[in-house]
C-alpha cells in the first residue's frame, strides 16, 4: 500500500522542516490544498498549528492561501493563533488572529479550491502561476494561468461583486482596489 504523502509531509513539518510543503505550495496546488485541510487524528493539530508552533510565517500564509481554517481548535493548544502566542510569537499570533477576522467567506472543505478575501486595502497584484479555482460566495471563480489577479497579504484572492477579480469590483462596477500602485 502506498504511503500517504500528506501525512508524510505533516511529519516533516512537525519536525520543523517545511521544504516539502513549500514546494507543494509552489508546484502542486492540489497537494497543498490537501495539506491545508489536514487534521491529525490524534492531536487534532493542523499544518497551520505546526507552522504557528515553528513561527513559520511563510508557511502560515501559504496554508491560509490554500484554504486552511484559522479557527480549528485542538484540545491541547487551541487555535493556531493560540499556539503562536503560547510559544511567545506574539507578532505571528496577532497576524493569525487578524487573518481569521478579515475575510467575508469561510474556508471551504474542498481541497481543490483556493481561499478568497475581501481585504481590499491589502491588494497586491500577482500573476497566476497555475490555473486557479477560487471559492466565492458558495460558488467558484476560475483564474487562468498567466492572468493578473489581486491578493491580500495572506495570498487569498480578492474577489469582488459577481466574482470579479481583475480587478475585483463593487456593485457599481468600480474597482475595489485603489489606484495608488494597486490598480
Amino acid at each position: 500500500m502506498a504511503a500517504d504523502p500528506v501525512k508524510e509531509i505533516y511529519l516533516t513539518c512537525k519536525g520543523g522542516d517545511w521544504s516539502r510543503f513549500l514546494d507543494a505550495a509552489e508546484n502542486n496546488p492540489q497537494l497543498a490544498g490537501l495539506c491545508a485541510r489536514f487534521v491529525n487524528s490524534g492531536s487534532r493539530w493542523t499544518f497551520l498549528h505546526q507552522a504557528a508552533y515553528w513561527n513559520n510565517a511563510r508557511a502560515c500564509y501559504e496554508l491560509i492561501r490554500y484554504g486552511a481554517s484559522l479557527l480549528t481548535r485542538a484540545p491541547e493548544g487551541g487555535i493556531p493563533a493560540d499556539v503562536a502566542a503560547q510559544r511567545g510569537y506574539n507578532d505571528l499570533a496577532a497576524d493569525l488572529k487578524a487573518a481569521s477576522l478579515s475575510s467575508c467567506w469561510a474556508p471551504v472543505p474542498d481541497p481543490t479550491l483556493m481561499a478568497s478575501s475581501s481585504l481590499w486595502s491589502q491588494a497586491n497584484q500577482k500573476p497566476a502561476t497555475h490555473d486557479m479555482v477560487v471559492a466565492y460566495g458558495g460558488g467558484t471563480v476560475d483564474i487562468p494561468r498567466g492572468a493578473r489577479y489581486f491578493a491580500d497579504k495572506y495570498g487569498r484572492v480578492l474577489v469582488g461583486w459577481h466574482g470579479t477579480w481583475n480587478p475585483p469590483c463593487g456593485m457599481d462596477g468600480e474597482p475595489m482596489v485603489t489606484r495608488n500602485g494597486r490598480y
